[in-house]
């Protein structure tokens, strides 16, 4: 019986977590990122469209995942928008139980599961610029190779090493380069530490050495981006670059590196000792790798592999390096106890501190050693300790009640939800419902049922979050909509599939609305980092549209991300449209003003109202 009691207990649990991920995770269609994945699904389907669009026309990443043929096939089997919630919604319900599973690998199911609810909680976003989170709401191959990484580690952690690998594999054909932080952390745990160091130079010699025979890709440890594509893409993707990050990725990285000591030096549990010693050794090596390779030689390879990626998994693991040292001092009441609450706290501060503050609390730790050492602080000690952990929660009260007061203002969630995303909500809920279900009295049992079934139908329904996706249009509010379909059905019989359009301002309309190639957009210089040549055509043809669109011709991210949407569109001339025609690639140009007496096809989108104009460079268009 305690067994059957035990797995429905557990059970319930990950159905609570999974809701916690549905709420603070509301699907808001294709977005983001996810718009790219999206695009390279469709390159699979309808390669004759697609494959001269600038963004795949000299390779792309989609080269190194399987995800987009799983994706495509979905598209084709359902449609675009029911394809991408059920890979989303398959997508966060794995993430959630695999790493449920990996922090059950030894810790006990309340601490394991407090680790997960704060993980679905906190912030996400890692690096700099806040570009890209694990966990993501909207769907990439990112999410699915996180998945496996999780899952690979969990199977290593309790020795079984045939099924780490399977995973990792299953990782590696999603995303190598999500992957590769995590696999270096699985080595770490079954080798000794020296001989990954010495494997892992071995390894970085061959790679320079198969550069120097010119075998692809590792030619690109030999060669050096030049100034023109290294400068392109240093103001294009500053992310990508550790010498233009803001410092919050670099207090991440403290943080992570200030946790991973710590617990290297304080965890009891053999296995997750070595993780920390793991994490921190993968955390210094990327990290050096990623700067001598970027801003020191500016290698191309080094560059596109983006190490700095190792953050998502060093954010997750730090989680559960903190409960783990509260959990086996819990008992204790020990410095190590009270600096690990500390740690906990520092969750809740603002990221551009948190690093600063756990490295300062390392330091502290040597200090106390050194001159106050003793097994158990004192009683005045304990309390300074409590009352500097309890405050940094205090503030997060504070200003949770402060944003509730403003919830509506950026991405019109519920004040409901607002709430049930919170971290300290949610631990506290976690908290209550272990209560609940280790009881055993009718009433403890139907108030974790009631609370159970409210929680988890509030969460199905508020995850399919419509405001969101019509705060910013989805790519699939385009793609799926029959009546807009039908009303861009006659403008595109009369665009052949292996002619390009530019669609000024607009070039998801072109891909998603019109199921065309685009010309030139700041979207389509997303893979500039992968390409020179990609960069160079990128360069050439936002050139020619600069008096035209200054948003389609824009280098700089910062600039992307600050010019106005609502900004008028420009009307277009006939010497407009005879410059840009000029361009042998383009062969149609479509914009909402055009000038008069110009031989156009004026359409609608039915659902915004907004009219459009199509022109064809040679002149021949006949309704």
């Amino acid at each position: 019986m305690n067994y059957l009691k035990n797995n429905k207990n557990q059970l319930l649990i990950i159905g609570l977590l999974f809701s916690t991920a549905l709420i603070s995770h509301p699907f808001i269609g294709i977005k983001n990122d996810g718009i790219l994945y999206f695009l390279q699904s469709l390159n699979i389907n309808y390669p004759s469209i697609f494959n001269h669009d600038i963004f795949f026309k000299y390779g792309s990443q989609d080269q190194y995942t399987l995800f987009s043929n799983l994706y495509a096939f979905l598209i084709q089997l359902t449609n675009a928008g029911t394809a991408t919630a059920l890979l989303e919604f398959v997508g966060l319900f794995s993430w959630t139980v695999c790493l449920l599973f990996l922090s059950k690998s030894h810790l006990p199911l309340l601490p394991a599961t407090i680790v997960v609810g704060l993980a679905l909680t906190l912030d996400g976003y890692y690096g700099s610029h806040k570009v890209i989170s694990y966990a993501e709401p909207y769907l990439t191959a990112r999410l699915y190779a996180e998945i496996f990484s999780l899952a690979a580690l969990g199977f290593l952690l309790r020795s079984k090493y045939f099924l780490g690998a399977v995973f990792y594999l299953l990782a590696l054909a999603n995303h190598p380069l999500i992957t590769l932080p995590s696999l270096f952390i699985g080595l770490g745990l079954i080798l000794n530490i020296r001989f990954l160091l010495t494997l892992s130079l071995v390894g970085l010699m061959s790679a320079i050495g198969l550069g120097k025979i010119e075998i692809e890709p590792f030619t690109g440890l030999t060669q050096v981006m030049d100034k023109i594509w290294f400068e392109y893409n240093i103001v294009r993707s500053p992310f990508v670059f550790l010498e233009t990050w803001e410092w919050r990725g670099f207090s991440q990285l403290l943080f992570s590196m200030s946790i991973a000591l710590y617990g290297y030096k304080f965890i009891i549990n053999k296995n997750l000792k070595k993780l920390s010693l793991a994490l921190l050794l993968m955390l210094m090596v990327f990290f050096t790798i990623s700067y001598i390779g970027t801003a020191l030689f500016k290698l191309p390879l080094i560059i596109s592999l983006q190490l700095h990626r190792s953050l998502w998994v060093s954010l997750i693991l730090s989680l559960l390096l903190i409960i783990t040292l509260i959990w086996e001092n819990l008992q204790e009441k020990n410095y190590i106890l009270f600096l690990s609450l500390i740690f906990f706290s520092l969750l809740f501060v603002d990221e551009n501190l948190k690093g600063i503050y756990a490295s300062a609390l390392v330091l502290l730790y040597f200090i106390l050693n050194t001159f106050l050492y003793q097994e158990k602080p004192s009683k005045l000690i304990a309390i300074v300790m409590l009352v500097v952990s309890i405050f940094p929660l205090i503030f997060q009260i504070f200003n949770t009640l402060i944003d509730l007061g403003e919830h509506n203002y950026i991405n019109e969630k519920s004040i409901y939800t607002s709430i049930l995303s919170n971290p300290l909500t949610i631990v506290v809920l976690l908290f209550f419902y272990f209560y609940l279900i280790n009881r055993d009295s009718f009433i403890t049992k139907l108030a974790s049922s009631i609370f159970f079934i409210l929680f988890s139908t509030f969460a199905l329904f508020s995850w399919h979050h419509q405001k969101m996706m019509d705060f910013q249009e989805s790519a699939e509010t385009y793609y799926d909509s029959s009546v807009r379909q039908a009303a861009i059905s006659k403008i595109r019989n009369l665009i052949p599939e292996s002619n390009t359009v530019y669609w000024i301002n607009s070039p998801r309309k072109a891909w998603f609305w019109l199921k065309r190639a685009n010309y030139v957009s700041f979207e389509q210089a997303a893979g500039t980092v992968f390409s020179r040549a990609t960069t160079l055509e990128i360069i050439r043809r936002a050139e020619r549209v600069k008096s035209i669109s200054p948003i389609d011709s824009q280098q700089s991210w910062s600039d992307y991300l600050t010019y106005p949407k609502n900004t008028a569109p420009k009307e277009i001339t006939k010497k407009d449209l005879d410059y840009l025609c000029n361009d042998g690639v383009l062969n149609f140009v479509i914009a909402e003003k055009f000038n008069n007496n110009l031989n156009i096809i004026p359409f609608e989108d039915p659902v915004r109202k907004t009219k459009f104009g199509l022109y064809a460079c040679n002149n021949s268009l006949k309704e």
